[in-house]
């Protein structure tokens, strides 16, 4: 039996994290699904789950440090969880938003036409974002507030990354096999 607050703490700790893992892995696998449904390609839809795993692990990384080495902020469990699950959701959001973008430009410059109308969307999507979980997270609102620079933090990394290594990957991949796919988006 558990007895004390801190045991009941510990002991909800080891139940949240194995179920962030099972919730992560059963959103990969839906998110995968739908996203390859979207874009009926099989490669594509593995594209846009790369990101939101690189930008969770630089959240979390960088969470870890912060929240560590500062003497007034504490996280718990649940606001990780939380925050996972959102960058893992607006990753993957952005993702698709910008390789939809690219795949419907032109030749002719498709990194900088994506970056300038999908990135200017996502960036202020994102921005709008970040200022309301930093509003939040100043006036304490409870339990959203203690996740708010946290959320925050991991919104501007999925932006970074988002208008950053995702168009380079794209650029990068242009003409290979990982972007061929039969869909003709003139019929949508």
């Amino acid at each position: 039996y558990y007895t004390g607050s801190d045991e009941i703490a510990h002991g909800l700790e080891k139940i949240a994290n194995q179920s962030l893992i099972q919730s992560i892995i059963i959103g990969v696998i839906i998110s995968i699904i739908i996203v390859g449904l979207y874009f009926r390609s099989i490669k594509l839809a593995f594209i846009p789950m790369g990101f939101p795993i690189f930008s969770m692990t630089i959240t979390l990384a960088l969470s870890c440090i912060m929240f560590g080495l500062l003497p007034h902020f504490s996280l718990s469990f649940i606001v990780t969880t939380l925050s996972a699950i959102l960058i893992m959701g607006l990753s993957t959001d952005y993702s698709v938003y910008i390789i939809n973008r690219y795949l419907r430009t032109s030749q002719d410059e498709r990194v900088k036409t994506t970056v300038q109308w999908a990135g200017h969307a996502v960036f202020t999507s994102s921005i709008i974002v970040i200022i309301s979980y930093l509003v939040m997270a100043l006036f304490n609102i409870p339990l959203i507030g203690d996740g708010g620079y946290l959320n925050a933090l991991g919104i501007l990394i999925t932006l970074l990354v988002a208008l950053t290594l995702l168009p380079s990957f794209l650029h990068y991949s242009h003409g290979k096999s990982v972007l061929k796919h039969k869909f003709n988006f003139s019929k949508v």
